[in-house]
């Protein structure tokens, strides 16, 4: 069994330091965005969020609340948790 790190997070153990964790979302976000085609600005505007925050979210700079994320799940067509690497 995998050895878990933080809060039962595989991915995510104690020395990780935040930017690694949140460059790792926005790096998911980004994927899936792509791989359905949809453009960075497309996604923003479907998910009601500022081009220039979601924008932010795909570069890891900042710690985006769930409701964003929820947001983008939506718009996506899938489920919040493709948003964390997995196990």
């Amino acid at each position: 069994m995998p050895r878990l790190g933080v809060r039962g997070l595989p991915w995510y153990t104690a020395h990780m330091d935040r930017r690694k964790a949140l460059k790792a979302v926005g790096d998911r976000i980004r994927k899936l965005r792509e791989a359905r085609g949809v453009s960075q600005e497309e996604a923003a505007r479907l998910a009601g969020i500022d081009r220039s925050y979601y924008g932010r979210i795909e570069r890891g700079l900042i710690n985006v609340s769930a409701v964003y994320l929820l947001r983008i799940a939506d718009m996506l067509h899938c489920h919040v948790g493709m948003f964390f690497p997995p196990a």
